[in-house]
């Protein structure tokens, strides 16, 4: 494998066994060509692989039918599906690439999207990632970040793309300080003080900022979450929710992300999509747990709906893919 995305305490998914590129490529071809009289075979195989193993049935359907799997597969699809399959036959950091542009440049700045990325990830994915985008789009993400970007959090975010962050043995000595030198920054001057929260967003480990997070509310006798709601407002109020958020409980985050993209009075595709995709081998087991903890419904359920189209089979098979 060669991107494992092992984010803090959460493990990938273990490869689908027993796995054999061949007999995948050859059942693909033949879905394929039966694609609209049933889907069936091609929404089981895509959804319950990993990335690395589709990577490898690409190569193998190349081998021994001298095409190529993604381009004979995709003109032959159309809409969600479409768009599902696609991400699914991309590597993981690719797609994070064109994630990052898309909320850099894409219609309304996804300032949150960006904050979310770069939050989530680690720094050895950081590093890749930069690669990837200067690759593809022929600039550096800090350049983007740096002329292009409007978010107010600029700074920070070209401080998490250093991927300097701290990976060590948290020290509870450096928790307390922490906690404290943000309390005494004072809660009123955080509108104005950004310099309070970039070194300690940027560069200390994740594990580290929860344990500053829960010294915080020993101190105050309420959590930063609250008190970010109470002493700020506009968009950093919402910056430093995702932030916190992300960093305090990640699968709740994205669990939450997920409820709000499936009960909008349109349903957010694109979220739910994005969201399923990039998480279903990090940490989607979690998130499941999460779901149902806070909304009390299974999100399989809720993907599915009555009448599923192939697009939600084609999720929900990726959202169990732990079993």
């Amino acid at each position: 494998m060669t991107w494992v995305p092992i984010l803090r305490k959460y493990i990938i998914t273990e490869f689908h066994h027993p796995f054999d590129s061949e007999s995948d490529a050859v059942a693909l071809n033949e879905a394929i060509n039966t694609l609209g009289q049933s889907d069936d075979a091609l929404i089981h195989i895509l959804g319950n692989r990993t990335n690395e193993q589709r990577k490898r049935i690409m190569e193998t359907y190349k081998s021994m039918f001298n095409q190529e799997f993604r381009d004979r597969l995709l003109c032959k699809l159309t809409g969600n599906f479409q768009k599902v399959v696609e991400l699914l036959l991309m590597p993981l950091p690719e797609y994070y690439a064109k994630l990052l542009r898309r909320a850099i440049y894409g219609p309304g700045k996804d300032e949150d999207l960006l904050l979310e990325i770069l939050c989530t990830i680690t720094n050895s994915q950081i590093k890749q990632i930069k690669e990837i985008y200067q690759c593809k789009f022929g600039k550096t993400l800090e350049d983007s970040i740096l002329n292009d970007c409007q978010s107010k959090f600029k700074h920070m975010l070209l401080l998490i793309c250093k991927a300097e962050r701290n990976e060590g043995i948290v020290s509870l000595d450096k928790v307390r300080n922490d906690a404290e030198s943000l309390f005494e920054a004072g809660e009123a001057q955080w509108e104005t003080d950004e310099a309070a929260f970039n070194t300690l967003f940027a560069y200390e480990s994740y594990e580290h900022l929860r344990f500053v997070f829960q010294e915080y509310e020993d101190i105050t006798g309420r959590t930063l979450s609250e008190a970010i709601e109470s002493e700020t407002s506009g968009y950093l109020k919402r910056a430093l929710l995702t932030i916190v958020r992300c960093v305090e409980n990640t699968p709740a985050y994205f669990a939450r992300k997920l409820y709000r993209s499936l009960k909008a009075s349109t349903r957010d595709d694109k979220s739910l999509i994005r969201i399923v995709v990039s998480r279903c081998e990090i940490d989607m087991v979690f998130i499941k747990n999460e779901y149902q903890k806070r909304f009390k419904e299974c999100l399989e359920n809720a993907i599915r709906g009555d009448e599923p189209e192939n697009y939600e089979k084609l999720l929900v098979a990726l959202v169990t893919l732990d079993k």
